[in-house]
Parts: C-alpha cells; structure tokens; sequence
C-alpha cells in the first residue's frame, strides 16, 4: 500500500511539474500574442493616421507642364538662394511650399521616408507669411518661406517622436525642440518628420512600425542611419534642408551615403533640448546637426543656430557666434551672404537690431583707456597673423577606405596645400587614435547595464533582429560572449569581436575606468 502511495505521488508531482511548466509556457505565450496584437492595433492606427495626412498632397492641384519648368526652377536652387529669390519677391512662400509637398510625398511613395506629414499646417503658415510680406514688404526672418523636414526624434509641438516603437504613438509634444524655435522664428517652415531606426541605434533605418527606408540611389540599398529618413528624403529632392541627431555618426553617415552635405557641430554650441533618445545616457554627447545639399546652406543654417535667440532659449549652449573670420571664403560668397547675415539679426561688430539680444561688455570702470587701446592693437596683429589649423587623415586604421575616398581626400588635400598662402590655413596629417580601444570603450559605457534599459524600453514591441541580436549577447553569460569574441576572431571578423567585447553588465567601478580611459584617449588625441 506503501508503495502504491509512493508510486501515486511519484506519478502526480511529475503530472504537476509538466502541467505547471506547460501552464508557465502557454502563459508566456499567451502574453506574446496579446502584446503582439496591441502591437498591430497601434501600428495601424498610427499608419492610418500618416495616411491621412499624407492624403493632403491629393487635395493640391496637380502641377501642370506650364509650371513644371518653374517647379524645376525652384528645386534646383539652394535654400541660400531660395530665401533671396523669396525675399526679393520672385517667388511666394505658398508656391515653394506646394512644390516641396508634392516631392516629399512623391519621395515617401518611392522611399518610405516620413514618419508624419504637417502639409495642411506648413501651408497655411507659408499663406500667413506670403500675407505678412504683402502688406508689409518685409520677411518674417531670413529663411522666411524655406521648408525644412527633421528628423523623427526631434520634438515637435502636438507630434509624436516615436523613435519607432508604438509606446511613444500618441503622445504628443508639449513644446518644441529650441533648435526648431530657433528655426521657425527665423521663418522656416516644418512640413514633415522622417523615419529612423529602432531606438536610433543602428547606421539603417528601419524599425517595425513605420518599416524600412531605401537609398535615393538604390532601393536596394540602405540611406544610412541614424538619420536616414533626412538622408533619403532630401537626397531625392523632397526636402531642402532637414536636422538629424549624431552620436557616432548618425548625421554623417546618412549624408554620406547620399550624396549630401553636413557637420556633426560640437557639443553646447548647439542645443540639444527637445532631442528624444532611447537610452538617457550621458557619456556620449549627442549632438543635432543639419543636413543639406552644399555648404553655403549649412553657414546659412549654423548663422542662425549660433545666434542669441538661442543662447536666450537654453543657458548650456556657449553663447559664442559664428566667426566670419575663421570661415575662409571668398568675396561672391559674402556677396551672397551679406544680406542674410544682416536679418539674421548680428554683424562681426556685435551691432544687433535688437538690443535685447545684444551681447553686454562688462568693464573694470578704473581700467586705464591706454592699457585697452594696447590689448586691443595687440589682438588685431595677433589676428593677421593667426593660421587656421586644419587636420587630415586619409586612413584610420578601423575600415579600409575605397580608393575612391582616398581619391578625394587626396585632391582635397592637394587643392588646400596650393591655395594656403592665400586662405592663411596650415595643412596637419594627423594620427587618429587606436579605433579598436575607442571602440571597445565605447560598447563598454553604451552596455553598461548589460542592455537592461533598452530591454525594459522595447518590451512588447516587435524588436529588430540586429538590436534583438545585442540584447542576447550583452545578457548572455560571459563564458559564452568569450567564445563568440574568440569565433569572431577565428572568422577574420576582428571589428565584430572587439565591439562584442564591450558588451556585458559592469560594475559601477569599472564604468568609472572607463570614462578614465575614455578621458585619456581624448587628451592624447587633443595633443
């Protein structure tokens, strides 16, 4: 009977074990359709709603053959050249604006490239100010009428910064971005924001809710990323000037990849207020920089961002302006931009219009006029002489450049070297540091936490391959990390292994070695 009992219980713990762990597996699974299904739903609801808005462009008369040479016209110009012929009344602000709607919906049709379209509102403000020109015969600013798109994670009053994950939908700003105050109260106009990657971290653009964006020049191929929506959308002509994000090259690589030009600034010379990230860190400054198709619109855009409108706006930024006698150019440059840099509202004498804005000289009131007179003769023959020092590399030891880039920076360093005496610039070839150490650094404080917070952030979300990949691996045990990093150096895969590395939970002592190191690195690059 004993045994029988034995038996029994024997029989009924091990029917509990399996029916508990069945019940614990259909529970999990259960869980992973419900959140799987609100996935759907909010997906669907926000697509729904961009098609909405996108559906406005329809509702705008079609561009007839009579205007598409004028259309042509307008998209050929650079913003420093749209915002003249504006301001010189050539064109008007609705026009502009119209033509930019049509290829920028043109361009998501092809590229999938906007995450939301603010077509009906940019209309009605490019109306207000074409209406303010009239009766006045001034401009709202000095990039009165001049469309600009920005990127997805940028805030936006009453839009949603998703980031790609359906957690952010329907949750709209409550104010704007300063960068994007900064814009509009120059006169530029937002009429669009653009697709980013999961959580900005990965040099593509694709995330599960908006899906994938394609290269301008080959939908087989990617943008780039971060900041790929800014790059496929203004590389194929729908936006003429856009903003993005950069942390390790999220600005840089999307332009790169198509065609265009930009500039990672540094960081507090512009604010990074009203920036959405994924992952809070402080470690890695992230910095806002605009993209654009030629140099000459990128001064016309750091102008304003370097003005005192936005040292008012946000006290971290260096309240220091663009230094017209660092930017070496020539006399039809400043032709062009004399009257820009007039409404922008400063000049190099420090003469603003509005005296709010003016930059106060603080002096020792015993101070002897002549010892001034002194300094300031000083500092001007100091100026003559000063040299701008650029730095150049053509290879950093981390990816072979193609023979093509190594062409360019060649000829680029060439035409420098003939031209120095005239443009009072020093050429330097530097030596960048060790990649292989900054980028095992650099894993180290992103992973920190072993990906915890990013874990918690993307949790019910359809979570990409490549991100879900690092999510494995930096929570994997350590014994197994070892053996990927020594396959990955069996396999040639040198970088992958060096980046796998870093991954992994660390101790808070071993964060604080690593921002040491991270600081040592740095000094001996400045050197």
């Amino acid at each position: 009977m004993i045994e029988f009992l034995k038996k029994k219980f024997k029989f009924l713990l091990l029917t509990s074990s399996f029916t508990f762990f069945f019940l614990v597996i259909f529970n999990i699974f259960l869980q992973r359709i419900k959140l799987k299904k609100k996935f759907l739903i909010t997906k669907k609801k926000k697509q729904d709603e961009l098609k909405k808005r996108l559906s406005f462009a329809e509702t705008l008369p079609k561009i007839t053959f009579i205007q598409k040479e004028k259309f042509e016209k307008i998209q050929s110009l650079s913003a420093l050249e749209l915002v003249k012929a504006i301001r010189n009344g050539e064109y008007k602000a609705e026009e502009v604006m119209k033509l930019y709607i049509y290829f920028a919906y043109k361009s998501n049709k092809e590229l999938n490239c906007l995450t939301d379209a603010l077509f009906k509102e940019a209309l009605e403000k490019a109306k207000e100010q074409d209406k303010y020109f009239k009766e006045t015969g001034k401009t709202v600013g000095p990039l009165h009428g001049l469309p600009i798109s920005v990127k997805d994670n940028l805030l936006l009053k009453g839009h949603d910064s998703t980031l790609g994950v359906t957690k952010n939908c329907f949750d709209p700003a409550i104010k704007n971005a300063v960068v994007i105050n900064a814009l509009i109260n120059a006169g530029a106009i937002v009429f669009c924001k653009t697709n980013v990657p999961q959580t900005l971290m990965l040099p593509e653009t694709y995330n599960g809710l908006f899906g994938v964006t394609v290269n301008p020049y080959d939908k087989f191929r990617t943008p780039g990323g971060s900041s790929g929506g800014e790059g496929s959308l203004i590389g194929s002509g729908g936006s003429i000037v856009g903003f993005g994000t950069d942390v390790g090259g999220s600005v840089r690589i999307p332009a790169s990849f198509c065609g265009l030009t930009t500039l990672r600034g540094t960081y507090a010379r512009i604010s990074k207020r009203g920036s959405r990230p994924a992952i809070p860190q402080s470690f890695i400054k992230s910095v806002i920089g605009p993209i654009t198709t030629n140099v000459d619109d990128l001064v016309l855009i750091f102008k304003i961002l370097y003005s005192p409108y936005v040292f008012n706006l946000d006290p971290e930024v260096s309240p220091i302006r663009f230094n017209e006698e660092l930017y070496l150019t020539g006399p039809e440059y400043l032709e062009k931009m004399e009257q820009i840099t007039d409404d922008i509202g400063y000049d190099n004498n420090n003469n603003n219009k509005n005296e709010d804005e003016k930059v106060v000289e603080i002096r020792d009131e015993d101070e002897d006029e002549e010892n001034i007179k002194e300094d300031v003769d000083d500092n001007e023959e100091k100026k003559e002489k000063r040299k701008l020092r650029i730095g150049y590399f053509i290879d950093d030891k981390w990816y072979e450049p193609s023979n093509t880039s190594k062409r360019a920076m060649k000829e680029v360093v060439e035409a420098l070297e003939e031209n120095k005496e005239s443009l009072n610039i020093e050429l330097v070839e530097i030596v960048p540091p060790d990649l292989a150490v900054i980028m095992e650094i650099y894993t180290k404080l992103m992973c920190c936490d072993g990906l915890k917070v990013l874990k918690n952030y993307l949790k019910g979300e359809l979570t990409d391959k490549n991100i879900a990949l690092g999510l494995r691996v930096s929570q994997a045990p350590a014994w197994i990390r070892k053996l990927v990093i020594k396959l990955f150096f069996l396999m040639g895969e040198r970088r992958k292994g060096i980046i796998v590395s870093g991954f992994g939970e660390s101790p808070v002592d071993a964060e604080w070695v690593m921002q040491k190191e991270a600081q040592k690195n740095e000094d001996g690059f400045l050197r």
